[in-house]
């Protein structure tokens, strides 16, 4: 906990399980990082790899010890209500975050209160997807998911945390929904914010977990928001625009320099034309401002 007056601003939670090392390079990133008033809570869902131990000998963190794997959606929404901050970050033990970008979200969720959760623009640093210059995709009714974010306390708790009804994948793009639902904007932080060292399932059962898990969740989300298609429909003339698919942004970010910057262009213009809810004009309103890729829906 920061030694700042309270009340808190920032409450950061991070849930873990076995991946000491991976959870040590994420505490590292935060840990005497953070400027504004924060508390980290961290989850541990009955690690058996000295995590315990380590989380112990660490004085800046509040523990929350859940003995097993209860869910991420449950794990995560006791954290979630036990909150002091008037934001909330949600984080997992593979994330590495970059020198002041939760400060640099803060102030842009105090500066811009129409805003209601800011998705942490974040890029892999391993795996298939590591060349791209950042991850985050559109969802099937249109909408560009925060896979990792700050949200308001208050939107949260009245957007019901977590869905525990998809256990574990998809809770983001729901909760991304469904913020966007309750009338607030949904923003992407301009600079990318997080390193993810995405963590691959070597155990074939465990692949086939959370291949199943991922199919369960697709299914829920359109059973809750597939009527969105229907009541919003793309613009026509959105698709008319070209999307450049003849340069790859995943070639060009291994250009020097330039090329993850070019590459960067490409995605976020791939993500207004597809966006359902982003305006083509974001570019130029949000040219001068720390936040781009602004969704609204019509609230008519």
């Amino acid at each position: 906990m920061s030694g700042r007056d309270y009340p808190l601003l920032l409450t950061i939670v991070v849930g873990t399980y076995n991946r000491l090392n991976q959870l040590r390079r994420c505490l590292d990133s935060l840990i005497g990082r953070v400027q504004c008033a924060h508390e980290i809570i961290v989850i541990d869902a009955g690690s058996s790899d000295g995590t315990l131990q380590y989380l112990e000998s660490i004085k800046e963190v509040s523990l929350q010890l859940d003995g097993r794997r209860i869910g991420q959606a449950r794990s995560y929404n006791r954290a979630f209500q036990r909150a002091r901050g008037e934001l909330v970050c949600w984080l997992s033990d593979d994330n590495i975050v970059l020198p002041g970008r939760l400060d640099e979200v803060a102030t842009i969720m105090m500066k811009y209160p129409e805003i209601g959760m800011t998705g942490l623009k974040t890029r892999d640093i391993s795996g298939p997807f590591q060349n791209a210059p950042y991850i985050g995709g559109i969802s099937e009714v249109g909408i560009l998911n925060v896979n990792q974010g700050v949200v308001r306390r208050e939107l949260l708790a009245a957007a019901g945390f977590f869905s525990e009804e998809l256990m574990g994948y998809g809770i983001d793009p729901d909760l991304t929904a469904r913020i966007l639902l309750m009338g607030a904007a949904v923003v992407y932080s301009r600079k990318v914010a997080i390193l993810h060292d995405r963590a691959w399932a070597d155990d074939a059962g465990e692949f086939n977990r959370r291949r199943e898990l991922m199919l369960r969740g697709q299914a829920i989300y359109m059973r809750d928001y597939g009527y969105l298609s229907k009541k919003y429909p793309s613009q026509i003339w959105k698709r008319m625009i070209p999307e450049f698919p003849f340069l790859p942004d995943e070639r060009l970010a291994r250009i020097p320099w330039i090329g993850r910057w070019i590459a960067g262009w490409l995605r976020d213009w791939r993500n207004i034309r597809r966006g359902r809810f982003i305006s083509v004009m974001d570019p130029i309103r949000s040219f001068f401002r720390p936040f781009h890729l602004v969704q609204k829906i019509p609230q008519a």
